[in-house]
C-alpha cells in the first residue's frame, strides 16, 4: 500500500451528481493517466472540475505534474503532493513561452525528488472565486484544502499575512542576498519587516505613446503640457494611484509617526494645480474623468481616442504595440513616481513536514537561473538586476533597467484604503466639474483629520 500524505486528496470530481456518472469520470481520469505513462511524455492529466467541497471551486482545470514513465518511480509511489495555485497569466502550460518554461521546471522539480506530485490550480486574480478569496475560504471551511504554494499580488499577500493565511519564508537564503534584488523587489515581499513572500514579476506605472503624433519623447510634464493632446489615465480609480505618484513625488507624506494615513495640503494641492493646468491646456478634459481601471486606459489608448496614456507596464510589455512607445513616468517634483507592486510566491502549506519541500521549489523558481529564462518570455518587470542582460531587445532592456532601479513599492494597504478615495474625488472634482484647488485639498485633509480623531 502506498503511502501518501495527510494533505493529498483524490483525484475523482466529487460532482455531487448520479453515481454511474461520477464513475466514468474516474474511469476517465484513470485511463488519461495510464495512456500518458505509456509514451514518455510529460505526464499532465487535466481534471474537468475542482472539488466542489474543498471551498476553492472555480471550474478551471488542474494540472497535475508527476514523474514520466522513464523515471524509476511511478505514479503509485506517490507520497507527497504540492499544490500550486496560480492566475491564468501564469499557468504552465505550452500556449505561451513562460508558460512552457515553467511547466519544464515543475517537471523537472518532480523528477528531481522521487514520490512528489505538483498539482496546479489555475485560480482567478481577483473576485469571489479568486486566490485569496478562495485562500480564505479554504482556511476557514477546509484548511486541508489549502494550497501549498500560492502566487500573490502584493496587495493580497498583505491582506494574507494579517488573516494568518501564509507563513514566513525563512529557508529561502537567496531572499536575504540583496545584491541580486532590485531595492523594489527585495521590499514587496516583506510585511511589517518580515519575508512572508518571494518575488517573481514586478508592474510600475508607464508612459505610453506614438511618436508619430507625439514627436521626441517626452522628458517632463512642462513638455507633455505644450503638446496639448488629451492624455489617458485613470482618474477614476479608487486608489488614486497616479494622484498618489505624483504627491509622494513632491515629497508629500503619506503616514504619520505612528504610520497612520495623513495628507499634506500644500503638496496635494500642488497636484491639483497640475490637473487644473492640465485641464486649461487640454492634457486633462472633463471626460478624462470616466476611466476607473487601467484596462479601461488601455483599451482606449489601442482604440486610439488619444495618442498616449498612463498605463502598467505589464500592458506595454504585453502587446508592445509597433506604433507606440514607452517611457518613465515624469516626475512632477524631485523623487520618480515608479511605484511598482507585482507577483509574489508565499507559502500556505499547514503541513509542516512538506513547508521544507515548498520552500525548496520556491527557490527554484525565483533563482536567477530559473528567471534569466523566464524573465524574458514574461511581460513584467524584473526583480534581478542579472535577468535584464538576457533581454535581446536592448531599447527595452535599457528602459526596464532604468525604470526598475528607480522603483519603490507601492503603499501598504491601510494607506492605500484611506488615501486613494479621497485623492480619486478630489482629482475628478477639479478634471471634471473643475472646482477651486484649494478648496479641494483642504477639504480631503480635513475629512482625513476627522477619521484619524
Amino acid at each position: 500500500m502506498r503511502r501518501l500524505s495527510s494533505r493529498e486528496t483524490t483525484i475523482k470530481p466529487q460532482f455531487h451528481q448520479a453515481a454511474g456518472w461520477a464513475i466514468m469520470c474516474l474511469l476517465l481520469a484513470i485511463t488519461a493517466s495510464l495512456t500518458g505513462c505509456q509514451d514518455g511524455t510529460l505526464q499532465q492529466f487535466i481534471s474537468p472540475l475542482a472539488s466542489e467541497n474543498d471551498g476553492q471551486s472555480t471550474g478551471q482545470p488542474e494540472i497535475i505534474i508527476k514523474p514520466t514513465a522513464t523515471s524509476a518511480v511511478s505514479a503509485e509511489a506517490v507520497e507527497q503532493i504540492i499544490t500550486l495555485w496560480l492566475p491564468p497569466q501564469f499557468a504552465p502550460d505550452e500556449t505561451s513561452s513562460a508558460g512552457a518554461l515553467l511547466q519544464t521546471a515543475l517537471q523537472s522539480f518532480a523528477e528531481q525528488h522521487p514520490g512528489v506530485q505538483i498539482h496546479v490550480r489555475i485560480k482567478s486574480a481577483s473576485g469571489a472565486s479568486g486566490l485569496l478569496s478562495s485562500l480564505s475560504a479554504a482556511s476557514a471551511a477546509a484548511p486541508a484544502a489549502l494550497p501549498s504554494i500560492v502566487a500573490l499580488s502584493r496587495p493580497d499577500l498583505e491582506t494574507a499575512v494579517l488573516k494568518d493565511l501564509v507563513i514566513p519564508l525563512n529557508n529561502i537564503p537567496a531572499l536575504d542576498d540583496e545584491q541580486d534584488w532590485y531595492p523594489y523587489a527585495h521590499e514587496l515581499g516583506r510585511v511589517q519587516g518580515v519575508v512572508y513572500g518571494a518575488p517573481f514579476a514586478g508592474d510600475v506605472p508607464l508612459l505610453v505613446y506614438r511618436p508619430v503624433n507625439i514627436g521626441i519623447p517626452p522628458t517632463s510634464w512642462d513638455t507633455i503640457l505644450r503638446r496639448g493632446q488629451p492624455l489617458l489615465f485613470a482618474a477614476a480609480d479608487y486608489q488614486g494611484l497616479l494622484s498618489l505618484a505624483m504627491y509622494q513625488s513632491l515629497g508629500g507624506k503619506i503616514a504619520d509617526e505612528q504610520n497612520r494615513p495623513m495628507l499634506e495640503q500644500s503638496a496635494l494641492e500642488a497636484v491639483l494645480d497640475f490637473y487644473a493646468l492640465g485641464g486649461q491646456q487640454g492634457i486633462f478634459p472633463s471626460w478624462v474623468a470616466q476611466y476607473q481601471t487601467e484596462e479601461q486606459v488601455w483599451k482606449a489608448y489601442q482604440e486610439q481616442r488619444a495618442n498616449w496614456a498612463v498605463t502598467w507596464s505589464s500592458n506595454y510589455l504585453n502587446h508592445l504595440p509597433v506604433d507606440t512607445i514607452a517611457a518613465p513616468l515624469p516626475a512632477l517634483g524631485d523623487i520618480p513616481p515608479a511605484t511598482a507592486t507585482g507577483w509574489l510566491w508565499a507559502i500556505s502549506e499547514p503541513d509542516p513536514n512538506l513547508q521544507p519541500l515548498c520552500s525548496e521549489l520556491i527557490a527554484m523558481l525565483v533563482s536567477a537561473e530559473f528567471l534569466q529564462d523566464w524573465g524574458v518570455s514574461s511581460d513584467y518587470l524584473p526583480v534581478r538586476p542579472s535577468t535584464v542582460e538576457a533581454i535581446p531587445n536592448k531599447t527595452i532592456s535599457a528602459l526596464i533597467e532604468q525604470v526598475a532601479i528607480a522603483a519603490t513599492p507601492r503603499p501598504e494597504n491601510h494607506i492605500i484604503s484611506a488615501l486613494g478615495p479621497l485623492l480619486r474625488d478630489t482629482c475628478v472634482d477639479v478634471i471634471a466639474n473643475r472646482r477651486d484647488t484649494e478648496q479641494s485639498a483642504r477639504a480631503a485633509v480635513d475629512v482625513l483629520n476627522s477619521l484619524r480623531q
